[in-house]
This record gives structure tokens, C-alpha cells and sequence, in this order.
């Protein structure tokens, strides 16, 4: 590093006298690299390369105490990221699906899978029932994983293959349904008007 620049950052970050500084710089301009010998410096050019040791060594010492926490929190960054590693390894034994999910959210998500699994314990819709809506949206969807998952649990919650086998026409009648009145562009409307036939009159 060039002197005019180490220079610079005396003043600054130790608060160095600013004439110093100047006068310094002035001789380092003067004279070039700093190869000439103390002896051959006039008086005022001895005393301030002394003070330029001097300003030296107390900036060795600042730079010391900035380097050794660096040093510190870069070994911990490394434990840190270690730890993390490993809890991440853990966390993916704990369930097959967990791989499927970016690192950076794994956890939320398989938490999540968690939380939505409630719906089949019983509230607000019985295990059965809930297993059957379920077997309908995955046959709709075409969810080969859904489909087989759910029909083992819809039969462990007590539904019978009929009830299985409805489910799937359900989801088939609605899809063939919807088809016709989508492809025909059925108005809305008269469509909606079919189902208010059997409200109440509305009061004036």
C-alpha cells in the first residue's frame, strides 16, 4: 500500500493531528518510497517519520482489535453452518416428503402437512366422509399418489368399496356435467334461476 494512502487512514480512523498527516505526506511526496535513511532526514524530517512510527504501531494495534472478532464470528459462522447441516439431515428423516420441499421453507412446510392432515380426524367432517371428498378431488385431478393414498384410508375409516366407487362418479358427473354446460355456454342466469325456484319470495 502506497503511504499517501495509509496516510489517509490514520487520520480518520485514529483522529491523528491533521498537520501531522500533512507534513508527513509532504515527505513521503518529497522523497518517494520510504527508502532513505533516518540520518540523511533533516531534523523536522526525523521528527516526523518518528512520528509516523509511532502513528504506525498505534494503528497496528486498532487493526488487531478489528481482525481477532472477525476471526472469532467467522469460527462461529462455521460451527453455526455445521449445526444447521446437520439438523437439516435430521429433519429429513423424519419424513420422506420432507426432501420434496426447498431447505429454506422445509420446516414450514412440514408443518403445515401436518396441520392440513387434521381435517381427516373427525372435525368437522367424520374421517370417512372427509376421506371420500378427498378420493373425489383426486380422481378429478387425475392424482395418481392421491388416488392411492386415500382410497387406503377412506377403507380404514370404515368406507365400503361402494362408497369408494361413488365418490369416483361423483367427481366423473360433475366434471361431464360441467363439460356440457361449459361447451353449450348455458347462461348463467337461467342457470341460477333453476336453483331459486324453491326460496321464499322475497319480501317487497
Amino acid at each position: 500500500m502506497k503511504h499517501t494512502g495509509i496516510i489517509r487512514i490514520y487520520s480518520y480512523v485514529i483522529n491523528m493531528d491533521l498537520s501531522v498527516a500533512f507534513r508527513l505526506r509532504l515527505e513521503v511526496v518529497r522523497r518517494g518510497v520510504d527508502s532513505t535513511p533516518v540520518s540523511e532526514l533533516s531534523h523536522g524530517s526525523k521528527q516526523t517519520t518518528q512520528e509516523g512510527m509511532k502513528l504506525f504501531t498505534r494503528f497496528l494495534i486498532v487493526a488487531s482489535l478489528f481482525l481477532l472478532p472477525m476471526s472469532a464470528l467467522a469460527q462461529k459462522d462455521t460451527k453455526t453452518a455445521g449445526d444447521s447441516d446437520k439438523a437439516y439431515a435430521e429433519f429429513l428423516k423424519k419424513s420422506p416428503f420432507n426432501k420434496m420441499y426447498p431447505q429454506i421453507i422445509a420446516e414450514a412446510a412440514a408443518d403445515y402437512f401436518g396441520q392440513f392432515n387434521k381435517l381427516f380426524a373427525g372435525k368437522p367432517i367424520p374421517s370417512k366422509e372427509a376421506r371420500l371428498v378427498a378420493i373425489s378431488a383426486s380422481a378429478a385431478m387425475r392424482c395418481e399418489y392421491c388416488i392411492y393414498a386415500n382410497v387406503i384410508k377412506a377403507k380404514e375409516a370404515g368406507a365400503s368399496a361402494d362408497e369408494i366407487k361413488a365418490a369416483i362418479q361423483i367427481a366423473a358427473e360433475v366434471a361431464r356435467f360441467s363439460t356440457l354446460l361449459y361447451g353449450n355456454n348455458f347462461p348463467q342466469d337461467e342457470f341460477k334461476k333453476l336453483f331459486e325456484q324453491g326460496k321464499p319470495a322475497k319480501k317487497k
